[in-house]
């Protein structure tokens, strides 16, 4: 793992910022984006207007309305969202080629060897911050060794921990036995904190310095593990709140009583067991263009031209073992503009037989206007 740097990008805010976006308002108002939970409309994405309007996520639709009358609402669309999350991938690959999703509102990036071209680490965060204000988005970004530090930092970095009254809860231990659990603390040995950086328009960007694994995650609280929430509820019955309480747990004893799981979401946060960034392979494309020597407007001219399109098309398809399942068609104008219809089908196919009757019947909605050339 020596030398592996990765960027987690969070945007807390996506799904209501990405409606935000669409609408377009002058005067920014409270919205929440909502869905069912266990039968009742609860509030899953918050702007930062209803944010500071004192509303909270997973709180019921009604209450949010009686503490807020002025609230937009709009309902889940995971769908876009997810098409919207594809999108902020691809603008990412600017940083590296390494960009995998992180569903429902994250990125991670493996920026190893490629942080340089940006400035360094500072300036990668520099330049997400800048991109992400420019683009109306809430970040929270951090750099670290492995995925899962990054991950964690992202979304955990400067969050509190809930008390919780335990007799098993070490702040309520004699004070010798408190005394000594403090001088095993992370960073309070001299350890380095992650380093925040500097980023107009970031909510959070930190860099955790290369090596220092455990002193930046020792603080952060259990959940930044990515454990399940049973799991979190058992060891917080225990006392054992923050990573650095279980650092130092005999490992054999952690995975017997919390799950294998447990000990490799540690070794992975703590780059002991690898985990690999897998970048989404982009869809496959297939096309084909015909150039025209002068403008054409008639339907006979462009089922003509359709019918040259289509058999190179298929060959393409059938010399790579591939179907087709949906099909665009683009005519582009002499004005400039662009005239196009699109048909699907039930089944993959690479006939021209079955794809040309489905074209024929959407022509007429082709507007040539002053010719297709």
């Amino acid at each position: 793992m020596a030398g592996r740097r990765i960027l987690s990008l969070w945007f807390p805010r996506l799904a209501a910022e990405r409606v935000a976006r669409r609408r377009g308002d002058v005067v920014p108002t409270p919205l929440a984006v909502v869905d069912d939970r266990n039968g009742a409309q609860v509030l899953v994405s918050l702007s930062a207007e209803a944010e500071a309007a004192g509303l909270a996520l997973g709180q019921p639709l009604r209450d949010a309305t009686a503490i807020c009358p002025s609230l937009l609402t709009v309902p889940a669309d995971p769908p876009n969202e997810a098409r919207f999350l594809m999108t902020l991938r691809r603008w990412a690959g600017r940083f590296s080629p390494w960009v995998a999703d992180e569903p429902p509102a994250g990125l991670m990036i493996d920026l190893t060897g490629a942080a340089h071209l940006h400035g360094g680490e500072a300036g990668v965060l520099a330049r997400v911050a800048e991109d992400c204000e420019g683009l109306g988005l809430t970040v929270r970004a951090a750099i670290a060794d492995t995925p899962g530090a990054a991950w964690a930092l992202a979304r955990y970095a400067r969050a509190g921990v809930a008390p919780l009254r335990s007799g098993d809860a070490i702040d309520q231990e004699a004070r010798a036995t408190r005394s000594r659990a403090a001088r095993r603390r992370g960073w309070e040995r001299g350890g380095n904190l992650p380093r925040a950086v500097t980023a107009r328009g970031a909510e959070t960007a930190l860099v955790a310095p290369p090596g220092r694994l455990h002193e930046a995650l020792a603080d952060l609280p259990l959940p930044a593990l990515r454990l399940p929430a049973d799991v979190v509820d058992r060891l917080a019955r225990l006392g054992l709140r923050r990573i650095g309480d279980i650092m130092g747990l005999p490992r054999a004893a952690l995975a017997r009583r919390f799950g294998a799981d447990t000990l490799r979401r540690l070794d992975q946060a703590l780059g002991l067991e690898p985990e690999p960034v897998s970048p989404a392979r982009p869809p496959m494309h297939f096309a084909v263009r015909l150039t025209l020597p002068d403008p054409i407007g008639l339907r006979s001219d462009v089922e003509a031209a359709l019918d040259r399109l289509l058999p190179p098309f298929c060959d393409k398809l059938k010399a790579r073992g591939r179907g087709v399942r949906r099909v665009l068609f683009q005519g582009f104008r002499a004005d400039g503009g662009v005239a196009s219809v699109e048909v699907g089908l039930a089944r993959a196919t690479d006939s021209p037989d079955r794809i040309r009757p489905l074209l024929h019947l959407k022509l007429d909605q082709i507007d040539a206007g002053l010719g297709i050339d």
